[in-house]
């Protein structure tokens, strides 16, 4: 490997504005509150505490059931109760697995 490279020649990709476009894409408010609670849940798994996940389910599903639960509040419940979920399998994963090893 050269410890300088000459770029004097070089030109533009021309093919790049081609592959730009703008798109719109209209989101309901429970598929944004999915995601943002999905980004949320992206954490370290030996920093996941199984007891206060499996706490939180409970929590989640007493609300679900506790009778009706209007739009953004049904999403919210439903979107909770989803990240309980995902916390408690990484958490019994992790247990079953063993600590991973970083590098």
């Amino acid at each position: 490997m050269k410890k300088r490279y000459d770029f004097s020649k070089g030109r533009r990709n021309p093919y790049a504005k081609l592959l730009k476009r703008q798109l719109t894409i209209r989101l309901d408010e429970a598929t944004i509150a999915y995601f943002k609670n999905m980004a949320e849940t992206a954490e370290i798994d030996s920093d996941i505490d199984l007891e206060r996940a499996q706490k939180a389910r409970a929590e989640a599903e007493k609300a679900l059931e506790g009778g009706f639960v209007e739009g953004a509040d049904l999403s919210a419940a439903r979107a909770e109760l989803q990240r309980a979920l995902v916390r408690i399998r990484v958490a019994e994963h992790r247990r079953r697995e063993g600590p991973r090893s970083r590098g």
